[in-house]
């Protein structure tokens, strides 16, 4: 138990406005198809859309923005395309590595489904990131996961590399 607490308080807490940049960015993306979908709706049918064209629109704009929200943040190093523009990457606090999919998943889910509770849930997210030490939120704490600066966890891994490299030297010429 206490190997988990030293490892979720290894990085310093993200800044909240960095993390909200990031949200807006990734709403861009994850809405910017939903909304061009409408748009090609209105031109496609000039201004007359059909059910149908309404529906493939609605679906698959749909589609993408809740694939984006779910997915966003197991891309590449753990960072979705707004928390990789603010410098920002998810981690999984007990393994130290990038988040993976199914940590995604379950953060986006969370937050999808406080989401949909009008007030309450809209606001329970930021302020449990706004109070928490960590800075991790309700999405966070279910997946095992935080969001912390990219700069921070390369610095870190760095070290990690230079310490086991050093151990093994210290191990292949021993001082005694």
């Amino acid at each position: 138990m206490e190997q988990r607490t030293r490892s979720v308080n290894r990085y310093p807490k993200a800044a909240f406005s960095d993390r909200l940049g990031a949200f807006l960015i990734d709403c861009v993306v994850g809405l910017g198809p939903v909304i061009a979908a409408g748009l090609i709706g209105l031109v496609i049918d000039i201004g007359k859309p059909t059910k149908t064209t309404t529906a493939i629109n609605i679906f698959g704009a749909s589609t993408w923005a809740l694939y984006y929200a779910l997915t966003k943040d197991a891309r590449g190093r753990g960072q979705s395309i707004g928390k990789k523009k603010l410098d920002l990457m998810v981690i999984n606090v007990e393994k130290d590595a990038p988040c993976t999919m199914p940590e995604s998943l379950i953060r986006g889910f969370i937050l999808i489904v406080l989401c949909a509770i009008p007030v309450f849930g809209w606001l329970i997210e930021p302020f449990t990131t706004l109070v928490n030490r960590t800075g991790r939120r309700l999405g966070d704490f279910a997946a095992g996961t935080q969001v912390i600066r990219l700069t921070a966890y390369e610095a870190s891994t760095h070290h990690r590399k230079y310490r086991l490299t050093s151990a093994r030297a210290s191990d292949d010429h021993p001082t005694s």
